[in-house]
């Protein structure tokens, strides 16, 4: 296993002792500290740990697909820290404060750690996809390039069945000619008009890649054989 898998694997685990320490801290006052001033049986903590265990588990599950939901738990026992914990001797209480301050910074701080994270996460997968449209388009016409024609093609080949896959290779008689006499950009111009008519004529499920130079190939798969 990798580095990078051992530390998100071990970031989960601290997430999910969070959210039980939080809910514990949440469940102690009204239910834990009775029950060990009553002196109660091991049996009459089994509701209250099942309790908090399942909603541990909820908010874990909640947490996969909206990761805040974590910090609510933590909120909550913060408040409740505040609010139990008040009172007592001026040294007492400031530190108290001090301590839910601490706790509060920690919570703002991964809370826009989490919309960060958010962010960096849309860009990594904005970027992906300009990546990928790179490497199987053309960038002067914008239709695809030979490595999207072959894989279109290994694929179409895999799949045919009772139908048949036609290839059709062209190319621009005197392309040469276009851009020795009017330039380059006018020969690109033509490229992309090519491709555009190419685009144009075909049904979606086709393919037009251009090979290179003025070579370009239409993939016509799913063609009935009769």
């Amino acid at each position: 296993m990798s580095p990078g898998k051992v530390l998100d694997r071990l970031r989960h685990g601290v997430d999910d002792i969070m959210i039980f320490a939080s809910l514990m801290v949440l469940a102690w006052p009204m239910v834990f500290a009775r029950l060990t001033a009553e002196e109660a049986r091991a049996l009459d903590w089994l509701l209250p740990v099942a309790v908090v265990l399942f909603a541990g588990f909820a908010i874990a599950w909640l947490a996969k697909r909206w990761p805040l939901a974590q910090y609510a738990p933590v909120s909550a026992a913060i408040v409740m820290a505040a609010i139990v914990h008040r009172g007592g001797t001026p040294a007492e209480e400031g530190l108290t404060w001090l301590i839910i301050l601490v706790a509060g910074t920690i919570l703002v701080r991964q809370f826009l750690g989490t919309h960060t994270n958010d962010g960096l996460m849309r860009d990594l997968t904005r970027e992906r996809a300009i990546l990928a449209r790179q490497a199987f388009r053309d960038p002067l016409t914008g239709v695809g390039n030979r490595a999207m024609f072959m894989e279109h093609a290994t694929d179409a080949l895999a799949d045919a069945d009772d139908t048949m896959t036609a290839v059709i290779l062209l190319d621009l008689d005197g392309f040469k000619g276009v851009n020795d006499t009017y330039g380059h950009a006018a020969g690109d111009e033509l490229l992309r008009v090519t491709a555009q008519r190419l685009n144009a004529n075909v049904r979606s499920n086709d393919t037009v890649s251009r090979l290179g130079g003025d070579e370009f190939v239409v993939l016509l798969p799913g063609s009935p054989t009769t």
